[in-house]
């Protein structure tokens, strides 16, 4: 398998990549996005931004399948059943009865522009996230022939700690590997 292309974000002024969580969902904003290659498995890459302890999504290039957006909050039909194919326990299910569909919704009030075949890219959304949760930013891309480069150093980084998209804890790392141990 390919190496995963990871999320970046820019946060004072540096360069990071982000490592697990991706605080951004295209399912929640109508984009159905799917794997393209083994080295883009979530359908999608992103750009973030911190400013001024917010956080930003900067830039987005998707791939967009109308039958791939999440049905987030299942509406009964009039009879008040759900329709059989539909597993409203899985929030990723696929939507009923779509196709392959065009562009994909507008973002923050832009229009995606299309940059190959299978690809859409959104260029400075500037768009606020709510995201509530933690963040753990890398200052080297972490991918799996990284760990088998000879002259390979932990990298440090950030755990950036999230309420509703504004920064509220921040703790340096001086060596990711020390986390996960830590972690673990």
């Amino acid at each position: 398998m390919t190496d995963q292309v990871s999320p970046s974000i820019n946060f004072r002024h540096e360069l990071f990549w982000l490592i697990r969580e991706v605080p951004f969902s295209p399912y929640q904003h109508g984009i159905g996005a799917y794997e393209l290659n083994t080295a883009e498995t979530l359908g999608f890459n992103a750009s973030f931004e911190v400013i001024d302890d917010y956080l930003f999504l900067k830039t987005l290039i998707t791939t967009h399948d109308d039958k791939y957006v999440a049905r987030l909050h299942e509406t009964p039909n009039k009879t008040n059943e759900i329709p059989a194919e539909t597993n409203i326990n899985d929030p990723f299910s696929l939507a009923v009865n779509t196709a392959k569909s065009g562009p994909p919704p507008i973002l923050n009030n832009l229009k995606p522009q299309k940059i190959d075949g299978q690809q859409w890219a959104y260029e400075n959304i500037n768009m606020p996230l709510n995201y509530t949760g933690s963040l753990l930013l890398s200052s080297r891309e972490m991918t799996e022939s990284t760990y088998y480069d000879e002259s390979f150093q932990a990298p440090e980084g950030w755990l950036l700690t999230c309420n509703n998209g504004q920064i509220t804890k921040l703790t340096k790392i001086e060596n990711i590997d020390t986390f996960f141990v830590s972690q673990s």
